[in-house]
């Protein structure tokens, strides 16, 4: 299952998925298409909806839910510049 599928489908509980619809501006419909169906992926705009409102990076929507890097690029996401800094000078890269 892809993060998106699973980020919609957590936000939606018993499939109430007109909340979300309304958020991201997309038809009902279609955000039921994209949790339930596999073969159904969002067009780049509304993955960029869909990355805002839940606050995560928009590459890793179309990563598999159980992918164990979502958390290292999602720290990344909310470090701040200094803890950025930090990690980089670990890796040894010149920022």
């Amino acid at each position: 299952m892809k993060r998106y599928q699973k980020l919609i489908q957590e936000a939606a509980g018993t499939s109430n998925y007109s909340q979300l619809a309304i958020a991201i501006e997309a038809p009902t419909t279609s955000v039921h298409e994209w949790a339930t169906h596999g073969y159904k992926v969002p067009q780049y705009k509304s993955l960029e909806k869909i990355a805002a409102y839940f606050k995560v990076p928009l590459p890793t929507l179309l990563m598999e839910a159980d992918d164990p890097r979502l958390q290292i690029v999602d720290a990344l996401y909310k470090a701040d510049e200094k803890e950025i800094h930090t990690v980089a000078f670990m890796l040894g890269i010149k920022l």
